[in-house]
């Protein structure tokens, strides 16, 4: 009698053990499969428009048909109703002014009230780009006896006039600034060279070279003219005197 009893005892134990692994409620995931791309948060430029992909499916071990899909943005809910084994849709959204970071949740739901959930964040950026400066090009200015100085009209000066000891380098642009030797490298971008000519004070000319010897300078000018900025670095100034009077060349480099 007692072995019948322990028979017994050891077939519902055994019988319990079979019914609980085959329980398709228990342990295992029955949430709906949903993919949400891009899934990562990042840094996006403020105002970027971001396209977001969205793929859902059963579970197959549920084979629950979607119920609905909750978008959560910054101030609104939008929810679609499926009603359907599957979901693909597309979605845009607008990246925010830096230095906010939005949060995007989409919120999957099956017919049996399972629940799938993804998130991502988008953080502005403001966005901000720089251009360089050109590699340095030589130029050179030159004015004979009395005629005008060649060369200087793509930075908007002019030259038509000497003193006793300096050539006047003239200002016939927007703008004419004497700026420190030191910009010529530390000025790297458009936009800095752009900045250093709005701020600086303009002057009507430039005396710098002499105009009765040689010599050896590191003047550093910058130009607007129309919508153009130069940066101009003159190094070196040379005189001489013919039968068609006194030539006098002014070298250097420029960028823009």
């Amino acid at each position: 009698m007692k072995k019948i009893s322990l028979l017994m005892m050891l077939f519902g134990i055994a019988t319990m053990t079979f019914l609980s692994s085959c329980d398709p409620s228990g342990d295992s995931d029955v949430t709906p499969l949903l993919t949400v791309t891009p899934s990562e948060s990042g840094n996006v430029v403020e105002g970027t428009v971001v396209t977001v992909e969205v793929s859902a499916g059963q579970n197959p071990s549920s084979k629950k048909d979607l119920k609905t899909l909750v978008i959560t943005k910054p101030g609104t809910d939008t929810t679609i109703t499926i009603n359907a084994a599957t979901y693909a849709g597309t979605f845009t959204f607008v990246a925010p002014l830096a230095p906010q970071s939005d949060t995007y949740t989409f919120t999957l739901t099956d017919k049996a009230d399972e629940v799938a959930t993804k998130s991502f964040s988008l953080t502005g950026t403001s966005g901000t780009t720089t251009t360089p400066l050109g590699s340095a090009t030589p130029f050179t200015w030159q004015r004979v006896g009395g005629s005008a100085g060649t060369g200087l009209s793509q930075f908007g000066l002019s030259w038509t006039s000497n003193t006793s000891t300096s050539a006047i380098i003239a200002d016939a642009a927007d703008k004419l600034v004497v700026l420190s030797s030191s910009q010529w490298s530390s000025l790297t971008t458009q936009e800095d060279l752009q900045a250093a000519i709005d701020a600086g004070t303009g002057v009507a000319q430039y005396t710098g070279v002499s105009s009765q010897q040689n010599g050896t300078y590191d003047d550093v000018l910058g130009t607007k003219n129309g919508s153009n900025y130069y940066l101009i670095h003159v190094t070196s100034g040379q005189v001489s005197t013919s039968g068609s009077g006194t030539t006098i060349t002014i070298t250097g480099n420029y960028k823009e």
